[in-house]
């Protein structure tokens, strides 16, 4: 029996051993295993890098705490393509986050280091212990643009643009501001920009138009004729600017005014661009999206179209209550949810339209206190508008026009004029058209339309009243 017991306890020693041997072995080898994760990238501060990778050298580089260990509120250390900076920027609390903000003026960077490209980044505490690299990139070229104003109607103007500024990660934003200085006051609007990518060239750029519309009027002898009245600036991503500024006088000025830098002006010449803020290639298109306060409920702007023909509409609106409004008036014109112009009046016309398109308009006015109002959306859709118009008294018997309200030669014979293009002149203004001539006893058709000068109208009848030698024309336009 004693033999049995100690054969029996010595063949369990042979196996527990061996299990022992293995436990312990497990746990060593997990405590191996854990000692990295222990000391792995999980332990380094991490960073975000608030206003994305693009910096100008000269700028300030704004970081925020991620995980616990980067949150600590001391001062940060700034390590760039192995540049070591110590107490580069004290951090600062905001609503539970804790950030810093890197002045990289101040650092002195090697020329090397503020070369523009791509170039990597650490933050933390300790050197030993910085935060994983991170990639950021240093743009200093002003961005490339290409800016016009064109007139559109006594104190409307049209301004248009183009801008090229890839970087190096191809998720450059662009913004264009434009602020008018008006009775001492400054206003100041952002622009919707639409990105696009060029066909041909593989280029990324941006263009915007805009309508500004019922200039306020200044007399020459106002002080402020020849004083700067309008500005607009573009700006990347990076903080880099291209600005233009014009007084009142200039911007007000006849004709087409072109502007860029001259690098700008070469890309535009090589890819064809001319007075239109539209590349004929195109592949994608995007608008940046503005944002403003903007008041709910019941409306208190009603607006409504005034004029519809093919070659434009015309809307109207109500002025805000008195309470509410603004010393100088300022109301912006949304179409299809797009922002297209701002109007100093209660008027807007819309010349950027295509025949059988529908069109949702809508207007903001801004009050005293930067908020703004809806009104009701007016559906549009152009048509080809016909009324009658006249011409003008022509003299029979010395075969000549003795007055006229177009521009066409006073010899012309009156039905030579039947399926020709006639502009209305610039001297008078404007000209109602009507749904007849007028009858027997001198009664005029009822209005239907006004036309501008300058409108274009395509000539289809032409009658002489009672042989008076008035002549009236059945118009399209």
């Amino acid at each position: 029996m004693g033999r049995r017991k100690t054969r029996n306890i010595s063949q369990k020693r042979k196996w527990l051993i061996p299990a022992i041997i293995a436990f312990l072995a497990t746990i060593f080898a997990a405590i191996i295993n854990l000692i990295p994760f222990l000391f792995s990238d999980n332990n380094l501060p991490e960073y975000y890098l608030v206003k994305g990778v693009s910096y100008h050298p000269d700028s300030i580089l704004t970081i925020e705490a991620i995980n616990s260990t980067a949150m600590k509120a001391k001062p940060i250390n700034f390590e760039i393509d192995g540049f070591y900076y110590p107490t580069a920027a004290e951090s600062k609390s905001e609503t539970g986050k804790v950030i810093w903000q890197i002045p990289l003026m101040n650092l002195d960077l090697p020329d090397t280091v503020r070369r523009d490209g791509i170039h990597l980044v650490r933050f933390g505490f300790d050197r030993e212990k910085l935060s994983l690299g991170q990639r950021i990139v240093f743009d200093s070229k002003e961005p490339q643009a290409f800016i016009g104003f064109a007139n559109e109607g006594e104190n409307n103007k049209r301004i248009f643009g183009q801008i090229i500024d890839n970087d190096f990660f191809d998720n450059q934003s662009i913004s264009v501001e434009i602020t008018f200085r008006n009775q001492e006051r400054l206003q100041t609007i952002q622009l919707p920009v639409k990105s696009y990518v060029d066909e041909m060239t593989g280029s990324k750029g941006y263009e915007f138009e805009y309508r500004v519309q019922n200039i306020p009027k200044l007399s020459p002898k106002d002080k402020n004729y020849n004083q700067p009245f309008f500005s607009l600036n573009v700006k990347d991503k990076a903080g880099n600017e291209f600005h233009q500024e014009s007084t009142y006088n200039a911007f007000i000025a006849e004709g087409v005014q072109k502007f860029g830098n001259k690098s700008a002006q070469v890309i535009m010449q090589r890819i064809g661009i001319e007075e239109v803020a539209s590349p004929k290639y195109k592949v994608s298109s995007k608008q940046q999206s503005i944002r403003r306060k903007v008041k709910s409920g019941t409306s208190v702007i009603t607006l409504r179209v005034l004029i519809r023909t093919s070659k434009y509409i015309k809307l109207s609106w109500n002025r805000l209550p008195d309470d509410l409004r603004v010393t100088t008036e300022e109301y912006i014109m949304m179409r299809n949810d797009q922002e297209i112009g701002l109007s100093f009046g209660t008027t807007y016309v819309d010349r950027s339209i295509d025949i059988d398109s529908t069109y949702r308009y809508q207007v903001l006015a801004r009050d005293k206190n930067n908020i703004f109002h809806q009104s009701n959306i007016s559906t549009v859709t152009p048509d080809s508008a016909q009324g009658w118009v006249y011409l003008g008294d022509y003299n029979f018997t010395k075969g000549k026009w003795d007055t006229l309200n177009f521009d066409f030669s006073p010899l012309t014979i009156p039905n030579d004029l039947i399926g020709k293009k006639i502009k209305l002149s610039k001297k008078i203004g404007w000209l109602n058209v009507r749904e007849d001539m007028a009858n027997p006893t001198s009664i005029f058709g009822v209005p239907i339309d006004v036309l501008e000068s300058g409108t274009e109208v395509s000539i289809h009848e032409v009658k002489d009243w009672q042989s008076t030698g008035w002549m009236w024309a059945r118009v399209s336009y």
